[in-house]
């Protein structure tokens, strides 16, 4: 720019005139004005002498955005004089006005030149430039001096020019431009983000009756920002082409906030009205839409009397509640039943209070919904154990007639904590002794006088129930879990029960609808909860993982020790794991599913018959699929699934038998939860899926349903997920390893034991087959795939006992399910998977990882049920020339018919399997499914099995389609015209739209169904990536995955030849030709080939020369003292310290070597934690813990590799916190900044979070509790310091994670309390919530001071990036002058017992410095 600059001025001075022309040595004007871009200034008479006694002033003025360069000529000559104050030229940015007494020096806006030296160049700030010169002697050359004009980069110059994103310079000025996805606002500078509004509908077309009154709303419109969800703002543009102006009297209003338009002024019979409406983003972006409403003539209607038009079904309601529920929830919704004449009318409510003290309102009521929330905190009106007392007056008025009315009473009492810990005995004794009355919860939520009309209803499908039930039977175990969790429920309720008789005492009161909002942890302490846990003597299942050997080579039957770290994971009678939260609706959102009674909290969702009825297409003909993949791909799925996951109904289905179908809250009695017909007209019996227990007194969890078989592909479905069921079917008497298999046919063996009533049903249909999952007796295709395995299982053992003649029995089952299972891995990941979701739809496997492997419960109550849509309505009989042996088998006659299979065998089915196509994943659905399931002959219909898989989702509490998308990346949808990316078929949408309204909603299983596969995959984005994460899960957390190590190269190389077509082969007698790969359907000869052609397995890889000796499968570690603390004798590692692998066993002794027996102490001896001894556990003369030991049996077995944390990355708003002392107060005060020394976070007896970035106190949903430890050294504080205060400072990253915008999921308020440490020292590298404390999690009074120290102040769910203040200087001066130990400090949130009330601190890990822990102490040192 210099460069060019330079040339411009020579071009100036060789081609432009010079701008003076002067008589020599004079100047005739006293100022001369420039324009222009470049041009020549000099002295009078140049380059001759200029006359003394000369003032000469240049007023240099060029475009702005530009600014003027002055360069001067080498021959610079004007007389020196002392400081240029006689003679000199003067360059300024301004005009200078002085007099001959003023000194001339050079200034910020100015520079002086004189002498014979040439003068620097000269740049204004600006565009324009000053030049004076003054001679007082003359005589000398002058000066000469060229000027140009140069651009301004004001981009980089000027902070960007003010730009909000990118600034672009243009010659003479600037311009802001902004990054894509982003426009410029009116002032041309800031950046706003395209928001690209868009209408539900282009047009919209109502009708009103033309004298509906003012206020009667007409339509909602809808708009939505795309993937930004914006609010949005309503307007009306225009009627009839009338533009609206803010003054204008329309017959419309409408609501900016929601957009519904209603009637302002009365409209005219039979008139059209074309309104333009705008929905408008603050004034960034608008989109429009026209709404067209008709003015319909009325319908003459009966007057109707206020009696006879609206009725609440209820004279009063009693609402009991805890005061702790937090502002905008929602307690009662009020329904006031219209009549016939009022059908189409909008009802409005209003509330009056009849309070006598009439305070301001506690309570607010939705005029158009009925839903009475709470408006102000509750907390203030508690004192003590008094409960509080409102009464409100609720009325109820039809828009269309005033005069129609009704009027109910709302009784409010709002009760302290713990309500109920008086009744937790009397309760517990009830439902001991079964005295309380089946329907007791009826007093809670009595609904008499339901409706005007009662109808007679029946529930239909007793037969197909009973059936139903008898494939989901329990397990003993699973029974016994679920027995518990019945039992708690039932205590709670009756709990429940007798804390509303105790405070409603009004007789009316209690003849209407009493709710209780109040969930375990509020109605009762944790001591109380504590004692029902224990009387329900509820535990979850244990694992032996000490036999070494076995554990090292096979799978346990029921799948414990698979993860030697966590053995539990994967096992039969577990909880299903979690991919997101369970959404329940009860007032804690632990237990009840959407569609239970009396839900304030809970969405209006359709029946699901009505869904089925709308939505479901119900074919009676195969379609096939345009991949022809073959009914094995169907068969195959369901066989794999039966695998996976098991879901037994719950204890006490038997009171589900004959439901009322009237709504009423006895139909919901625990486990029940019908399905009722949209119509009114009945319901289905359905019972609650088994769920696990509660075990823990402070962390009561969401309702988890159990999987009653291994998690794993290990062929349970064949051999058992026990080892009681397992030896069941084995065929000891052979000595070859076999299972049980009949003869000559070699089918299933039969069922021996005959279930008790109403599940002795096997003689109906020919016997029950005995196998390792009793739904084998479903469907005859079912009871094929089982038999196919247990022939290839005998073929399999049949042969290793000839190649290895040495090998027991034993040895030989075992090794011959292992094959199995491996088996089943490499068809499931190789052939079958790649076609439902794609070829690369996981990445290369890469070693066993430590993830839990257990199944998603949104796996398998909804995903991976799409394989219902595959079912062919017929199932094809075909012999070894796939020709017809007999008709086509319907659906209805296959359920259950194992008479079929003993006339015609396996082989017949299994053909028809390979040459028909499957259905393709979509709506459409055997008929034979949704109308004729498990039908019996005497049933006039069977049951729907679209409507029961709606309803499993829903009783496991799964979220709506809306949470799945998010989970799965997908973009954000409100309605569903907005998911036309997913679901292309506009229809489907209408439909899920008419159904559902709000995509968050909707069932994850039917909006599955809708969307369009994506490219080379049988389902959508959707199912396809919770899919996916399942089978990851199911692969990288096996320890026996078959690609792990469990095979010698040899042997896996055999693996990988087999698919299903040679398990056929090897297993249908008289079989002639297959496809190669059983899963695609072949029509013709051509596409089959021989079996010699279809590469098998040589088993020759097993062969094993001579007995192997087995190699010693684990080590004893060294032993390990307790140390001595004043709690206690205490362990001072754990396990994942000592052993390197994982840990199998633990021996405890005396520390002399005695055993532990003969110190009559109670002692701990527990597995990964070690021993300790706690001495106020101790009694007698022997309360203090003697010294022990002890080792860990170390195993060999491989240890899976750590997952490591997920990088999270995240904007912080950093900030420092005030820490400066008081000054004002205390003048000779200083602070003193101390850093962390440790910190821990304790959840588990066996583990902690030591040298984490993070630190945690309170509890996420289902987790344990979180607290955590700190310590400071703050030995530099001297006895004689005065300490004035000392404040800790803790960076709150995150609190809680209730939904935004969504009160009612919101957790309440929380604080963190902190306490001083007064028992004993501690390290953060061998302390957990147990070692080395009186108390586990550190007790209060024993391990920490009986008061808390302090409490920060209330925070809301959603707070964060903010900084703590804590005041700990009691605590300082306790180490300081009172000589108390430094053991540190322990923090915990106020309500531990709330869940989703987890708060997130930065440690002094953290890679922010700046978000390290402070302590800060202000102090004075006297002097003397």
């Amino acid at each position: 720019m210099k460069r060019f600059l330079e040339v411009v001025i020579v071009l100036t001075y060789l081609f432009s005139a010079v701008v003076t022309e002067d008589p020599p040595g004079k100047c005739q004007r006293r100022i001369y004005q420039i324009t222009g871009n470049s041009g020549v200034i000099k002295s009078p008479g140049y380059p001759k002498s200029y006359n003394p006694l000369q003032t000469c002033i240049w007023r240099i003025i060029v475009k702005k955005g530009y600014r003027i360069h002055l360069y001067f000529d080498p021959h610079f000559d004007v007389t020196r004089t002392k400081a240029c104050r006689e003679e000199y030229v003067m360059v300024s940015t301004r005009r200078q006005r002085f007099t001959y007494f003023n000194v001339v020096r050079t200034s910020k806006d100015s520079v002086v030149f004189c002498g014979d030296q040439k003068p620097s160049n000269v740049t204004s700030p600006g565009n324009e430039m000053w030049v004076r010169f003054k001679s007082r002697y003359g005589g000398r050359r002058g000066f000469k001096a060229w000027f140009g004009a140069e651009d301004i980069d004001e981009c980089s110059e000027f902070a960007k020019g003010g730009c909000h994103h990118d600034c672009l310079n243009t010659p003479g000025s600037f311009r802001c431009t902004c990054r894509l996805g982003y426009h410029l606002s009116p002032d041309r500078k800031r950046c706003v983000e395209d928001i690209v509004i868009s209408f539900s509908k282009r047009r919209y077309n109502a009708s009103v009756e033309a004298t509906a009154p003012p206020g009667t709303s007409i339509i909602t419109v809808h708009a939505n920002t795309g993937n930004s969800k914006r609010s949005l703002r309503y307007y009306i543009i225009s009627v009839n082409g009338k533009r609206v102006r803010a003054k204008t009297r329309t017959r419309f209003d409408m609501d900016p906030e929601i957009g519904t338009i209603s009637i302002r002024r009365k409209l005219k019979i039979n008139a059209v009205y074309r309104l333009r409406v705008k929905a408008r983003y603050r004034n960034v972006s608008s989109s429009y839409a026209m709404v067209i409403v008709r003015a319909t003539s009325p319908l003459k209607k009966p007057r109707l009397s206020a009696d006879e038009g609206l009725k609440f079904p209820s004279p009063i309601y009693s609402v009991i509640i805890p005061y702790t529920m937090i502002v905008g929830q929602t307690i009662l919704h009020l329904r006031a039943e219209k009549s016939e004449g009022l059908t189409n009318s909008s009802i409005r409510y209003r509330v009056q209070s009849v309070d006598p003290f009439n305070r301001s309102p506690f309570f607010s009521l939705n005029p158009i919904k009925g839903s009475l929330k709470i408006d102000r905190d509750l907390t203030d009106l508690i004192s003590g154990e008094k409960p509080a007392n409102f009464v409100l007056q609720v009325i109820a008025r039809a828009q269309e007639n005033p005069n129609v009315f009704a009027s109910t009473q709302v009784s409010i009492v709002i009760v302290p904590e713990y309500a109920g810990n008086n009744y937790v005995k009397s309760s517990m004794e009830a439902v001991n002794n079964r005295s309380f009355i089946v329907l007791s919860s009826d007093r809670l939520r009595s609904h008499k006088n339901a409706s005007f009309y009662n109808k007679k209803k029946s529930s239909r499908g007793r037969t197909e129930f009973s059936l139903h039930r008898l494939f989901r039977r329990p397990s003993l175990e699973a029974q016994r879990i679920s027995n518990a969790d019945l039992k708690f429920n039932k205590i709670i309720r009756e709990i429940k029960r007798e804390v509303a008789d105790d405070l409603i005492v009004d007789e009316r009161a209690r003849s209407g609808v009493v709710s209780v909002r109040l969930g375990p942890s509020t109605v009762a302490s944790a001591n109380r909860l504590s004692d029902i846990i224990e009387e329900l003597n509820c535990s979850m299942p244990t694992a032996d993982c000490s036999d070494t050997e076995y554990h090292s080579r096979y799978r346990t039957f029921d799948g414990t020790c698979n993860n030697l770290d966590n053995p539990l994971w994967g096992a039969a009678t577990t909880p299903y794991t979690r991919m997101l939260d369970p959404i329940y609706y009860d007032v804690n959102g632990l237990s009840d599913p959407a569609g239970f009674p009396d839900q304030p909290y809970a969405p209006e969702l359709p029946s699901p018959h009505r869904v089925s009825k709308e939505f479901i297409i119900h074919v009676t003909e195969a379609s096939g699929n345009k991949n022809r993949y073959s009914h094995m791909m169907m068969q195959w799925g369901q066989f794999l699934d039966h695998d996976l996951s098991f879901t037994a109904e719950s204890e006490g289905a038997e009171k589900c038998f004959l439901p009322n179908c009237d709504r009423s809250p006895g139909d919901y009695e625990p486990p029940c939860f019908p399905i009722m017909y949209a119509d009114g007209s009945g319901c289905t019996m359905f019972t609650r899926s088994a769920a696990a227990c509660q075990t823990d007194n402070e962390n009561v969890t969401p309702r988890e349903q159990l999987n009653t078989i291994t998690s794993f592909i290990d062929g349970s479905q064949i051999y058992g997920s026990s080892i009681e069921l397992a030896e069941n079917l084995r065929d000891f008497d052979s000595k070859k390893g076999h299972l049980k298999i009949t003869r000559p046919r070699y089918l299933l063996p039969f069922v021996k034991s005959p279930f008790n009533p109403p599940l002795n049903l096997c003689q109906l249909f020919g016997g029950c087959y005995d196998a390792g999952d009793f739904r084998v007796n479903e469907q005859i295709a079912l009871v094929a795939m089982h038999t196919l395995w247990v022939r290839e299982h005998n073929r399999i053992a049949d042969i290793l006992f000839e190649i290895n003649k040495h090998w027991n029995a034993e040895r030989i089952f075992h090794e011959a399910r292992k094959i199995i299972g491996a088996i089943l891995q490499h068809i499931t990941y190789s052939h079958y998977l790649p076609k439902i979701l794609g070829a690369d739809f996981l990445p290369p496997y890469h070693g066993y990882t430590n993830v839990h492997p257990g199944i998603l419960n949104v796996f398998a109550t909804s995903a991976f049920r799409f394989g219902h849509s595959m079912v062919r309505p017929k199932f094809a009989m075909l012999d070894a020339n796939y020709d017809p042996v007999a008709p086509d088998v319907p659906l209805i006659k296959a359920f259950f018919n194992n008479k079929l299979i003993q006339r015609e065998g396996i082989e017949p089915v299994l053909l028809g399997l390979l040459a028909n196509e499957s259905q393709s994943t979509s709506r459409e659905i055997a008929a034979g499914l949704t109308k004729h399931l498990f039908q019996q002959p005497e049933s006039e219909h069977g049951f729907d099995l679209a409507a029961l898989n709606i309803q499993r989702g829903r009783d496991h509490g799964l979220p709506g389609y809306g949470a799945w998308r998010r989970e799965c990346n997908l973009s954000h949808a409100d309605i569903f015209q907005e998911t036309t990316y997913e679901i292309k078929n506009a229809t489907s949408r209408q439909i899920l739209h008419d159904l559902y309204e709000d995509v968050e909603y909707a069932d994850l299983w039917v909006a599955g169904l809708a969307e369009d596969p994506l490219p080379e995959a049988m389902v959508g984005p959707t199912l396809h990536c919770i899919l996916k994460e399942q089978f990851r899960r199911l692969r990288d957390g096996d320890r026996f995955w078959y690609e792990n190590g469990v095979f010698t190269v040899e042997q896996l190389d055999e693996i990988g030849k087999t698919s299903l077509s040679r398990v056929l082969c090897d297993n249908i007698y008289g079989i002639v030709s297959v496809q190669k790969d059983s899963f695609i359907a072949a029509k013709d000869e051509l596409k089959r080939v021989e079996c010699t052609q279809i590469p098998s397995m040589d088993l020759t890889k097993w062969r094993e020369n001579q007995p192997s000796v087995p190699e010693p499968l684990g080590t004893w570690s060294e032993w390990v003292y307790t140390v001595r603390k004043p709690t206690g004798s205490w362990a001072v590692s754990i396990a994942d310290d000592i052993c390197p692998s994982s840990m199998m066993d633990i021996e405890c002794q005396l520390a002399d070597g005695s055993p532990t027996q003969s110190s009559g102490q109670v002692i701990h001896c527990k597995e990964r934690v070690g021993v300790y001894c706690r001495n106020r556990e101790q009694a007698g003369d022997k309360n203090v813990c003697m010294d022990y030991r002890f080792r860990f049996l170390c195993s060999s077995i491989e240890k899976p590799v750590s997952q490591g944390l997920r990088s999270l990355t995240t904007t912080l708003t950093l900030s420092k916190p005030d820490t400066q002392c008081n000054t004002g107060r205390y003048p000779s005060d200083f602070p003193l900044s101390f850093d962390t020394v440790q910190h821990i976070t304790i959840a588990h007896a066996y583990t902690n979070e030591p040298n984490s970035e993070y630190m945690f106190a309170g509890k996420d949903k289902g987790q344990p509790k979180k607290r955590f430890l700190i310590s400071f050294d703050v030995k530099k504080i001297t006895r004689r310091a005065i300490v004035h205060s000392a404040k800790l400072y803790l960076y709150l990253l995150k609190f809680g994670a209730g939904s935004e915008g969504d009160e009612t999921a919101r957790s309440p308020s929380n604080s963190l309390e902190l306490y001083q440490i007064i028992s004993t020292d501690w390290h953060a590298e061998n302390t957990t919530s147990v070692i080395p404390w009186h108390q586990d999690y550190l007790g209060i009074g024993k391990d920490v001071t009986k008061k808390r120290l302090t409490q920060s102040k209330s925070l809301q769910p959603g707070e964060g990036q903010r900084w703590i203040e804590l005041d700990i200087q009691h605590a300082v001066r306790n180490w300081q002058i009172r000589n108390q130990p430094n053991y540190g400090l322990l923090l915990k949130v106020r309500k531990e017992s709330n869940a989703d009330a987890l708060m997130k601190f930065a440690s002094r890990d953290h890679p922010l410095l700046d978000l390290h822990p402070k302590l800060v102490v202000c102090l004075t040192i006297p002097p003397w």
